[in-house]
């Protein structure tokens, strides 16, 4: 047993050593002598590239905020648009939860009680 656990953590510290390390891509600044054309006439291609024009709106974060939440007012998405979406997740992350299971037990029975009380 001991021979297999050796074989098996030779072979996986092997292929960990030759595992490519590829620090060239797109984005970040790595791309140079990219060429990028679009069909699109309105907006410029090179833009899918260098990531200009991906900054947050009030449409982004209205979209963002009606899949995320149960309702958002103007201020929450305007809050939103100004903080980004990691800062509003850390945010709503640091939030503690709410307890509404407890209260509503304790309302069915108040009820129940009421109701056997009256019969």
């Amino acid at each position: 047993m001991k021979k297999n656990i050796y074989a098996l953590a030779l072979l996986f510290f092997t292929t960990v050593g030759f595992s490519q390390i590829y620090d060239d891509y797109i984005g970040l600044d790595q791309f140079q002598d990219v060429n990028v054309s679009s069909s699109d006439g309105q907006t410029q291609a090179f833009n899918t590239i260098n990531g200009s024009g991906v900054d947050l709106d009030i449409q982004g974060s209205s979209r963002f905020l009606s899949q995320a939440t149960l309702g958002a007012t103007i201020e929450d998405i305007q809050a939103l648009t100004e903080i980004g979406i990691e800062k509003w997740i850390d945010d709503q992350m640091a939030i503690e939860p709410s307890q509404y299971a407890v209260p509503t037990i304790e309302i069915i029975f108040e009820l129940y009680e009421n109701c056997q009380e009256l019969y």
